[in-house]
């Protein structure tokens, strides 16, 4: 019988005496995990709760910026570059449906807005011209509608 063959508790040393293959006692035996010291448990934790708070703060970074963006377009559609006369009002059409729109009349033109209005017979519009090249039709109290 040769040393392989031999059952695990009467294998022996090089020096002849029998050796235990039981693993030291803490160490578990095969398949079992050895306890991670309390540093690399400290370590793992730390890299976790790091890469959490750098996603958060990704997170709020890019919240932050689409907010500012959304503000500044809006405050952008609200600087008039110039402002036109579009006549008295001769007749308002109202096409209602899926999108309620407006065609009205003027004695300058037609203007094509996209939500309907009220509007009084006669009355004086101007079209303004407004940054990003919007355009609105407004009446004397300057009520302001996006023009088509």
């Amino acid at each position: 019988m040769t040393s392989e063959d031999k059952p695990i508790a009467e294998k022996q040393r090089s020096d002849g005496q029998a050796t235990d293959d039981t693993p030291p006692r803490g160490e578990g035996g095969p398949g079992q995990r050895r306890p991670r010291p309390l540093l690399e448990r400290l370590r793992t934790g730390c890299v976790v709760l790091l890469v959490l708070f750098i996603s958060w703060a990704s997170f709020l970074a890019v919240v932050l910026a689409a907010s500012l963006m959304y503000d500044f377009e809006e405050r952008k559609s609200e600087l008039v570059e110039s402002v036109v006369p579009a006549g008295r009002v001769i007749t308002l059409r109202l096409h209602s449906g899926l999108m309620t729109r407006a065609l009205v009349e003027t004695d300058l033109g037609f203007y094509a807005l996209t939500s309907g209005v009220s509007l009084g017979k006669n009355e004086a519009l101007t079209v303004e011209l407004r940054a990003g090249a919007e355009r609105f039709l407004c009446d004397a109290q300057h009520r302001c509608t996006r023009l088509f």
